[in-house]
């Protein structure tokens, strides 16, 4: 093993693409604080539990072991949550020419009933499913 110059210092994450690597991990951790909040006010209570990652890796590798020649590779992986699942209710029937499929709704979700199961016109109106009464007219 070799004695390093005093023009070399020991290698820490800040030195590391000459601190490149470092600046672009913080604004990627900072990006994905953004996403994870907006991700939360586009899905609401549906994104309990949700979770974004930043994944850091530093390889250190041996190229030329005669030479005492090494490289560091670093790089960082965001990972944020995936949207939820919609689920919507469905029928199975035959259709007009006797094939099964699945049979659906147009309209009628809301948050407390995302599954299009509320009795609503094609235009998503609610209609009261005791009096048939359209919502607003």
């Amino acid at each position: 093993m070799t004695t390093a110059s005093k023009s070399f210092t020991p290698l820490t994450v800040e030195l590391i693409s000459e601190g490149r690597f470092l600046d672009q991990a913080n604004a990627d951790l900072a990006e994905l604080q953004e996403q994870l909040m907006a991700f939360r006010d586009e899905h609401q209570d549906r994104a309990k539990g949700a979770k974004a990652t930043l994944t850091i890796t530093v390889t250190l590798a041996c190229e030329k072991p005669d030479d005492e020649l090494f490289s560091v590779k670093a790089q960082t992986k965001r990972t944020l949550p995936a949207r939820p699942a919609d689920v919507t209710a469905a029928m199975g029937a035959a259709n007009d020419d006797g094939q099964p499929r699945l049979f659906v709704r147009r309209s009628g979700s809301t948050r407390e009933t995302p599954r299009q199961t509320r009795l609503a016109t094609d235009d998503g109106r609610t209609v009261d499913t005791e009096t048939g009464a359209v919502a607003g007219e």
